[in-house]
């Protein structure tokens, strides 16, 4: 994300019409800052809940508005405890979450369909 969040603040403003500065200077570094803390906890999560696997996969569906911070609510947690995700972006505004997803290829997560 921090690699690409010029891009991405442009698709935010685009898609939901708030200001540049909003989607630059909130948005994306709070959904940076989710995926870092989640990050963080993901190699304390072996030692906290020994035994505990992935069982299946999560489902999350994400509103026209702040697509991004949403996107980051619902994924970081899960992709940091090593669970699949499949992500439903709104009709309105799926662009935000399309970029993503190729990011996350990039990124070596596995392909998205």
């Amino acid at each position: 994300m921090q690699k690409h969040s010029r891009l991405l603040a442009v698709l935010e403003t685009l898609g939901q019409w708030q200001p540049i500065r909003e989607s630059r200077d909130i948005d994306l570094p709070a959904g940076r800052r989710h995926f870092y803390y989640h990050a963080g906890l993901a190699p304390l999560l072996p030692a906290s809940k020994p035994g505990m696997a992935p069982v299946g996969v999560c489902g999350a569906i994400i509103p026209w508005n702040f697509p991004l911070l949403m996107l980051a609510w619902k994924v970081a947690p899960r992709a940091g405890a090593a669970h699949t995700v499949v992500l439903k972006p709104a009709e309105y505004n799926p662009a935000d979450p399309l970029l993503f997803a190729e990011i996350s290829r990039e990124a070596g997560l596995p392909k998205v369909c």
